[in-house]
């Protein structure tokens, strides 16, 4: 991830191209995932596998430049679509999720609609004007040069194992 983050502006961890152990993630949580990267990608679009990833890495600059608004689990989508909108460079690389300790908070369904109803609405904004408020712009360093939006990192030497308790890099 350091590595990557040398010539990206972001790097996110994707459970879905890397591994994710057994009652980790429910069947209904892995498929609402794939479903929301999916609208995600469509709406946006970009090019990644996890919009739920919960495993982010920033250079500083990039991380200030974001206006975020949302609240709850829906935050995720609000970085990524920020992200896209600033024209950072993202890249990705697989991950590996461990088994939750204890009782998971999020409600799949209840939760999946929320951050799907808030990817349509943060794209019908941008659609009619409403999302360029201040601070909305590009990022000031991407101004005079277009940069390609995403790029995946499919075959890293780098991998990255992450559980609930915190981040290894293996």
């Amino acid at each position: 991830m350091v590595r990557l983050l040398q010539t990206n502006d972001v790097v996110l961890g994707s459970r879905l191209k890397g591994s994710v152990e057994p009652g980790a993630m429910t069947t209904m949580s892995v498929v609402g995932n794939i479903l929301l990267s999916a609208i995600a990608r469509l709406l946006f679009n970009a090019r990644f596998s996890d919009i739920c990833t919960r495993l982010w890495g920033y250079q500083g600059d990039a991380v200030k430049c974001l206006v975020l608004s949302a609240q709850g689990f829906e935050i995720e989508a609000d970085m990524l679509t920020e992200c896209m909108h600033k024209r950072l460079r993202i890249a990705e690389i697989p991950i590996h999720y461990g088994a939750r300790k204890g009782q998971a908070k999020l409600s799949s369904v209840r939760d999946g609609l929320r951050i799907g109803a808030f990817l349509l609405q943060k794209c019908l904004r941008r659609a009619d004007g409403r999302g360029s408020r201040p601070g909305m712009e590009k990022h000031p360093r991407l101004e005079s040069e277009r940069r390609k939006l995403y790029t995946t990192t499919e075959n890293t030497s780098e991998r990255v194992r992450f559980l609930p308790d915190g981040l290894q890099l293996a």
